[in-house]
């Protein structure tokens, strides 16, 4: 058993780790990939340079729902906004031969990042500071699926 000071200790040292690795898979590396649609990648990098100001919440998770829009624009070369995508992207995963659970969790994922954005950070301005960190590795998240499965890209 670890002692209470041992538990911390390893609690950091874990948290310190999984941020490392998150940082390196879902903004790093997407900042790479996102080079090749400069638009994504201006808005990603404008998101991130704003973490962290207080009072930028707001424009943080809306810069990344633009970043978003806009490779989804890229890669169906569409003109749809981030809502109007749903048929190109399960088309997308199908041809991808993506299963039809996870094509299925992403279209609900994304409906709801649609209404989050439009309810709290479009119209409303209440964003919790506590939910950047989460919308940021989401979009990640979300971008790393689709880039990763639009070309070959070193994963590990």
């Amino acid at each position: 058993d670890l002692s209470r000071p041992e538990q911390r200790e390893l609690t950091s040292h874990v948290q310190e780790c999984v941020a490392k690795l998150l940082d390196e898979k879902l903004i790093n590396d997407n900042l790479d990939w996102l080079s090749a649609h400069p638009k994504s990648y201006e808005t990603f990098k404008m998101s991130l340079m704003e973490i962290g100001i207080q009072g930028k919440e707001r424009n943080v998770v809306d810069h990344l729902r633009l970043s978003l829009e806009l490779l989804l624009k890229d890669i169906f070369n569409n003109g749809k906004s981030l809502e109007n995508q749903k048929s190109d992207i399960g088309n997308y995963l199908k041809s991808k031969n993506i299963s039809p659970e996870i094509s299925n969790l992403l279209e609900r994922v994304l409906d709801y990042y649609a209404k989050y954005q439009n309810n709290k950070a479009k119209h409303d301005c209440a964003v919790l500071s506590s939910e950047v960190e989460f919308i940021l590795y989401l979009t990640g998240t979300v971008m790393r699926f689709l880039l990763t499965n639009q070309e070959s890209h070193n994963l590990l």
